[in-house]
């Protein structure tokens, strides 16, 4: 099927073919060009996606139960140290973006995607084992960070509280919450690439996890904006050709591949980027 981008949209049909992410590649690669540029049929892709992810389940597994189990722990912990010390006095870099990435684990990263504010390269194999002592010392850090920031966040609506809140919540796996949050964040700062690279992330981390395939249009046109604010902005790079690869054109995804390396040839995340241009080809 092929879409004129300035005149029509797909069949109803195939919304929800799209929804569903039952398109095969062939299918979805003519119809790509036009969703990225078309904001209806975005948001109808996501309303008829939004069935599926109302019936979430209950637990996706069980290193999501350990995730909620270690941000009720830190979030009592994190009333405590706001009780004592005043929700202000934190205001600075141990509850920004930045701290969080230091208590990143080292070993494995949280999600595939890359977040913004110097986070570390760590490989990503898909979630830990939450038998490990080690990722879970490292993630019982990293909760306790991630329940500063959203607290502090409930009381301080700046944007940069509600993008470190929102990228909070998606490193203790709450990728929906972290949706709400980016979102207000890029309403309140829509000319920040960082924002929208994150928002993309946090997209297409609950398109994958819960799944909910027809996010990944919402993603791809979230690090579309960023890289309209910032061409060359690597993270937001790295996360578009996550996106089309987890969407399926092969050829689109390669070229989004070789536009990240050439912004960003030399880094841990380089290297992983040509590994996966490597396995397409």
């Amino acid at each position: 099927m092929t879409v004129n981008p300035n005149t029509s949209h797909p069949a109803p049909e195939m919304v929800a073919a799209i929804a569903e992410g039952k398109l095969k590649r062939g299918e979805i690669e003519p119809l790509l060009e036009h969703i990225e540029e078309c904001a209806e049929c975005r948001s109808e892709i996501e309303l008829a996606g939004g069935s599926f992810r109302d019936e979430e389940p209950q637990a996706r597994s069980g290193t999501r139960l350990l995730w909620l189990g270690i941000a009720a722990a830190a979030a009592v912990a994190a009333m405590i140290v706001l009780t004592i010390v005043g929700p202000w006095s934190l205001r600075g870099s141990r509850s920004s973006i930045a701290a969080l990435a230091a208590v990143a684990p080292r070993s494995a990263r949280v999600i595939e995607p890359r977040l913004s504010g110097g986070f570390i390269y760590a490989p990503f194999s898909g979630p830990a084992r939450a038998s490990d002592p080690t990722v879970e010392a490292d993630r019982l850090k990293l909760g306790g960070q991630a329940a500063i920031a959203i607290e502090q966040a409930s009381q301080n609506s700046s944007p940069e509280a509600q993008h470190a809140a929102g990228v909070a919540y998606l490193l203790v796996d709450k990728s929906s919450q972290a949706i709400e949050r980016l979102r207000i964040a890029a309403a309140k700062s829509p000319n920040d690439a960082a924002v929208w690279s994150d928002l993309a992330a946090a997209q297409y981390a609950e398109a994958v996890s819960v799944p909910a395939p027809s996010l990944l249009p919402q993603a791809l046109a979230s690090a579309d904006h960023a890289l309209r604010i910032d061409a060359n902005d690597a993270e937001a790079l790295f996360n578009r050709a996550l996106i089309l690869e987890r969407l399926g054109p092969a050829e689109q995804a390669r070229a989004a591949w070789e536009r990240y390396l050439n912004a960003d040839p030399s880094s841990a995340w380089a290297t992983e980027a040509r590994s996966r241009l490597a396995l397409m080809r």
